[in-house]
């Protein structure tokens, strides 16, 4: 079966397997080697089909799945999912890996109690680009996020501040690598479902991501270049946080990527340029960039900025 084939089929069988706690025949669409991992649930990861069958049989859900609008890449497919007794309003992101006819990694993401917008919207969404806060393909997030290695000339340790699902920490990696420049890439979000997602997505790089507000972490490493955005500090209080990053975070040399996204069909009224921000309040800036336009001609503007550690 497709990727898209066993998701449909995976939420058949979950309703129907519910009657029997969870034993075959759902376990059939499992590999005997996958995964099965929770993102805002206090529960898993699980590894291999007779984990995850147990899993299900001790903890079984006491309602139906209802998927909502699906969709998939590759390998891959994905669906955000409501409970039968509320079908309109969605929970949680089912993400499937497909290899060999099978399920080879599952996540479930569910979204918490209180949740802000944001962090709801990215976790009832299965799409890897909207669960990080993008909206387009993957040829557009390439042409609008890309800028972001700009300044990245030397090779080390990258932290993505706000990492989300973790999907430009992989982006980046892969962008240097093309240019030879290898990349550690590590993550902070300030939102711990979200930080679990990313460990979901990415697990061999799960030690290295975090969940914490960077305006008070204190990180176990310092880095060749961090990325970040204004809005993650109030306004009183982003020059304290820039330079709080700029001399606790990086190494000598080391560069602070500020970015600013702007989209005209959301945000008639674009953000300040990073540069002029930095400037205004202080700050040398080392280089700036910008991207304004996708592969279609599509409006919408990533700027980024830079500034050195000198010590």
């Amino acid at each position: 079966m497709t990727a898209s084939e066993l998701l449909a089929e995976y939420l058949h069988r979950h309703n129907a397997a519910r009657a029997t706690r969870f034993r075959a025949p759902l376990g059939e669409l499992f590999a005997d080697d996958a995964e099965m991992f929770f993102a805002g649930l206090p529960f898993g990861p699980f590894a291999g089909r007779a984990a995850i069958l147990a899993a299900f049989a001790a903890h079984p859900p006491d309602d139906d799945l209802v998927g909502l609008e699906r969709g998939g890449e590759g390998n891959e497919a994905w669906c955000p999912y409501a409970w039968a007794s509320d079908p309109a309003r969605a929970c949680g992101a089912l993400v499937l890996r497909e290899a060999d006819g099978k399920i080879a990694r599952l996540i479930v993401t569910a979204v918490p109690h209180g949740a802000a917008v944001d962090e709801a919207a990215y976790l009832a969404a299965g799409d890897p680009r909207a669960q990080s806060g993008f909206r387009g393909d993957a040829r557009r997030w390439t042409a609008l996020r890309r800028i972001v290695t700009a300044p990245m000339s030397r090779p080390g340790r990258f932290l993505d501040v706000g990492c989300a699902n973790g999907l430009l920490m992989e982006s980046v990696a892969a962008w240097n690598d093309e240019v030879g420049v290898a990349t550690e890439p590590w993550g902070v979000d300030v939102s711990a479902a979200l930080a679990d997602l990313a460990r979901a997505r990415l697990p061999a790089w799960r030690d290295r991501i975090f969940a914490a507000d960077a305006a008070r972490w204190e990180p176990p490493v310092r880095f060749d270049a961090v990325r970040t955005e204004l809005v993650y500090a109030p306004a009183n209080d982003r020059a304290s946080y820039v330079a709080r990053l700029a001399r606790r975070f990086l190494n000598p040399g080391g560069r602070l990527i500020v970015c600013t996204y702007a989209s005209a069909r959301v945000a008639p009224d674009p953000p300040e340029p990073p540069a002029e921000w930095l400037r205004a309040h202080g700050f040398e800036v080392a280089g700036e960039a910008v991207a304004d336009r996708d592969p279609a001609g599509r409006g919408g503007t990533t700027r980024v900025a830079w500034m050195e550690n000198a010590e």
